[in-house]
């Protein structure tokens, strides 16, 4: 009889080792394919908006946001206030709101059933909202359609 490792405990081995690489070599290649799928919605991708200026105090104590759809879609019938979110960071806490009114910048107030196209931007204010023009806060606005914009006021 010879003294050694048996073949049936260096195949668990090699196997195990086998297992393990495939491991480290697929799983960052297979998370960056899922989540890369996550990420895609429809031909076109998602609509972006962007926070283009933040007045945290209007003289009546009013927070005025301004809005801008950067598209590539239009967001149908989303002159509803209900169709939007505010949240409001500040050093005391966090706020959830629905914007009072929307009104086109250069324009007028906007429709309940108007669609925000793409290029447009629209001021949501929000009444009894104003915030310290000194302090510093973060507005994130959720929209139609799981849109999303996020800016930080800074004095």
């Amino acid at each position: 009889m010879r003294a050694g490792v048996s073949r049936v405990a260096v195949e668990v081995v090699i196997l195990v080792l086998a297992v393990a690489l495939a491991l480290l070599i697929f799983s960052p290649v297979g998370s960056f394919i899922f989540s890369a799928l996550g990420r895609t919605t429809s031909v076109g991708g998602t609509t972006q908006l962007e926070v283009i200026s933040i007045n945290p105090n209007d003289g009546s104590n009013n927070l005025v946001i301004t809005v801008k759809n950067q598209g590539p879609n239009d967001l149908a019938e989303a002159g509803d206030t209900a169709s939007w979110s505010v949240v409001i960071k500040n050093s005391t806490g966090e706020y959830t709101v629905h914007p009072s009114s929307i009104t086109q910048v250069g324009g007028g107030a906007v429709a309940s059933t108007a669609d925000m196209t793409v290029g447009t931007a629209w001021q949501f204010t929000m009444n009894g909202q104003g915030q310290p023009a000194t302090s510093t806060f973060t507005v994130i606005v959720y929209g139609p359609e799981g849109t999303r914009a996020e800016q930080i006021y800074r004095p």
